[in-house]
């Protein structure tokens, strides 16, 4: 997935952002939002590589949001089994512009309302408008 080809690896997911944007008038869509797929969370993975992975993902939603700016807002996602890379990523994913962050319904076998999250919710909600 890049600014160039805006391909997801998905089957019925490979259109390219011009692609999008011509189904986007079909439908009279003024703009989208790029999100990431479930698939990117990587939450069983070492934090190390999930950091990773969240960042690329999050640098190649930016890429497209960047080249078709009118087109396309972008959300991103974060290496939630570690909440300090999270809340890193978090302000990262705001400097850069993205709307907001994508995460899934629980990160192997823990679920949000555990104290440990208390501290990502304090930085996402010091997002602000």
């Amino acid at each position: 997935m890049g600014a160039e080809s805006a391909e997801y690896d998905l089957v019925g997911m490979r259109l390219s952002a011009t692609q999008r944007i011509d189904d986007m008038m079909l439908w009279a869509w003024i703009c989208r939002c790029l999100s990431p797929q479930a698939g990117f969370y990587q939450y069983d993975r070492p934090q190390r590589v999930a950091t990773v992975i969240a960042r690329e993902c999050n640098d190649s939603i930016l890429a497209v949001v960047e080249k078709f700016p009118e087109r396309f807002l972008g959300v991103g996602t974060v290496p939630l089994q570690d909440i300090d890379a999270s809340i890193n990523e978090v302000k990262r994913i705001r400097a850069l512009g993205l709307k907001g962050i994508m995460i899934g319904d629980h990160v192997c076998g823990s679920t949000y309302e555990e104290e440990r999250f208390l501290p990502l919710w304090a930085a996402v909600e010091n997002w602000g408008p």
